[in-house]
């Protein structure tokens, strides 16, 4: 509720009588332009003061509009007056023109105070009406349309002064600094400084008032600091989301990699998978491919590459996660002409084989068995995330 509105709606006591405060409020406005009048009627000496402030406000409107504009709206309120005193030139008893000047004078700053709180009431209705959590965003928002109102009607010069010096400063610095590099001037301080510079240009070369130009400027520099500031504060909000939404993808994979624990019992090599659950591509520091064998705690399991032996025929030799010879795996045909993959560990005995495969729905996948020709798991392609290949193995049911 507004300031008004309470002093409105408040009572008083006056007397032995019950009045609320613009009861009272309302009986001394009347009475004080009839008590003003019947002085200056009655009193001679109150009636020349009358007539000689009247005509001194009459020659300061008749004299034009002053230059500075907070004058010039105080002379803007003399219309009124100067009309009064026109009108009641023509009055010949002195006492009667003295008594309806100043009668005329006191309705007429009625009406200025009257205009006045109606406004504030407006405003006082307007912000009323706006949610709490609005009323400081809103605020934040308009106060440098404010502070520029108040700059245009009062022209303050030192605060003009200033912030047109400092805005020619500000583009003189820029013509200086225009070629210079770093990151941070690059890509943060280098921008705002040109927006400020095509601004401090645009707005010298328009026909307007100092006080108007700085007005301009200083709203500029308000939404383009705050522009500046959202952006820094998105940057870092961005960096940070970025950085969590890695941690979490992360955390995610490796839940999905496998929860095992080395129980896999997928043997594509005398043990060197037996608790593998997924096989990457890899290169060392030579360039050379390898592949990397991994548990479902994400930890190195062993490494393949491929080798060739004396005769110049190829073969995958396995090693353990130490570096130690676990078994080789060699290329093989069976009776039909299908080919399979034979593997045998460190020691040459036969552990189990690797065959190709295709599901229902037509996918390729691997099927590998133990020595005794049961199925103990299957391999299959697969892409992460960020769309990066791998084999994801499986054990069987």
């Amino acid at each position: 509720m507004s300031v008004l509105r309470a002093l409105c709606l408040r009572d008083s006591t006056l007397g032995g009588g019950h009045m609320s405060n613009i009861e009272i409020l309302a009986a001394v406005l009347m009475v004080l332009p009839l008590a003003a009048a019947g002085a200056s009627y009655g009193l001679e000496p109150a009636g020349r003061w009358v007539d000689t402030w009247s005509a001194a406000a009459d020659a300061v409107y008749l004299s034009g509009p002053p230059a500075t504009r907070l004058r010039r709206l105080n002379w803007r309120l003399l219309w009124l007056p100067h009309h009064l005193h026109s009108a009641t030139a023509g009055t010949e008893h002195p006492g009667l023109r003295a008594a309806l000047r100043v009668g005329g004078c006191i309705v007429i700053m009625y009406a200025y105070v009257f205009a006045l709180l109606a406004m504030l009431y407006a405003a006082g209705t307007v912000y009323d009406a706006v949610p709490p959590a609005l009323s400081t965003p809103l605020l934040i928002l308009f106060a440098p349309w404010l502070a520029a109102l108040a700059i245009v009607a009062f022209e303050p010069g030192p605060v003009i002064t200033f912030i047109n010096s400092k805005s020619l400063a500000i583009s003189r610095y820029y013509e200086r600094n225009r070629g210079r590099d770093g990151f941070f001037y690059r890509w943060a301080l280098r921008p705002a400084l040109w927006l400020q510079h095509r601004l401090f240009h645009a707005v010298d070369a328009g026909a307007m008032s100092e006080p108007r130009k700085a007005a301009i400027r200083l709203v500029a520099w308000y939404y383009l600091a705050a522009l500046v500031v959202v952006s820094i504060e998105f940057i870092i909000a961005l960096i940070i989301g970025g950085v969590l939404l890695v941690i979490a993808l992360f955390i995610i994979g490796k839940a999905m990699g496998g929860d095992d624990s080395g129980s896999n019992p997928v043997r594509t090599a005398g043990g060197i998978a037996a608790a593998t659950a997924r096989t990457r591509k890899r290169s060392d520091f030579w360039g050379d491919a390898y592949d990397e064998h991994i548990k479902g705690d994400g930890r190195t399991a062993g490494t393949s590459r491929a080798k060739k032996d004396f005769w110049g025929d190829k073969y995958t030799e396995h090693l353990d996660a130490d570096g130690n010879k676990t078994g080789e795996s060699r290329e093989k045909k069976d009776f039909w002409g299908d080919r399979y993959e034979e593997h045998r560990d460190a020691d040459g005995n036969r552990t189990g084989k690797t065959e190709s495969r295709k599901d229902l729905w037509g996918d390729s996948y691997d099927q590998h068995n133990d020595a005794d020709g049961n199925i103990v798991g299957e391999s299959r392609e697969k892409r992460d995330f960020w769309g990066d290949p791998y084999t994801e193995h499986k054990p069987k049911d």
